[in-house]
C-alpha cells in the first residue's frame, strides 16, 4: 500500500498497524530501540513494531535499507 502511494517507507506498529514515510528516522532513535519490536503480527509471521515503535522497511530497492551492515 504504502508503495502504491510512492512512499519510501513502510511502518508497521503494534500488531500489525501500517504507517507510510518519506524518513524514517525523523525522531533520530539509537537503533537499540529494535528491542522494543515484539509485538507478533495478526496477519502472518514475523514482528509488526511495537507499543508506539514501528519496524521500517523501504518500499523500493533504490532506497537505502534502514540498518545498513
Amino acid at each position: 500500500a504504502c508503495a502504491d502511494r510512492e512512499y519510501d517507507y513502510a511502518g508497521l506498529q503494534y500488531y500489525g498497524e501500517c504507517w507510510c514515510g518519506t524518513d524514517y528516522d525523523m525522531y533520530d532513535l539509537d537503533k537499540t530501540v529494535i528491542g522494543f519490536c515484539n509485538t507478533a503480527c495478526v496477519n502472518g509471521p514475523g514482528i509488526c513494531g511495537g507499543t508506539l515503535f514501528n519496524s521500517v522497511y523501504a518500499t523500493t530497492p533504490d532506497v537505502c535499507p534502514v540498518f545498513a551492515p
